[in-house]
């Protein structure tokens, strides 16, 4: 064979497998439940009734307008919700943890929550 026609079937035996191991990954994340991939290397979780947040590449600030809503929507759950921790009020939300540690610590120190409790036995309230 020749070399220019060797190429041509290695490049097309080369994206044959790619395609199929994209439908291969697909089929499995659609089995699992999840019918997403993470984006921006980001966990991203499935939610029934998220906060759709923007996605940001890793280590960059939050849009000051998007923390501020973040912030006034969880008060407004707590609100709703008292006595629940962090991954409850995450859960609820439908945002990560990590995305509310940041909001709940401006709300304590504007002293909108309360705390009781620590590490991973802390439950919040309104005030």
């Amino acid at each position: 064979m020749s070399p220019k026609i060797q190429s041509l079937v290695t490049k097309f035996v080369d994206d044959l497998t790619l395609a199929i191991q994209d439908e291969g990954a697909a089929a499995f994340r659609a089995a699992i439940g999840s019918g997403f991939a993470p984006t921006n290397g980001r966990r991203t979780t499935p939610k029934k009734t998220g906060i759709m947040l923007p996605p940001r590449p890793r280590g960059q600030k939050r849009d000051p307008k998007v923390l501020a809503g973040l912030v006034t929507s969880t008060l407004a759950y707590v609100k709703k919700n008292p006595g629940q921790r962090l991954e409850q009020i995450g859960s609820g939300m439908g945002v990560e943890t990590a995305e509310l540690k940041l909001p709940v610590q401006k709300l304590l120190a504007d002293r909108s929550l309360t705390k009781k409790g620590i590490k991973r036995a802390t439950v919040y309230r309104a005030r």
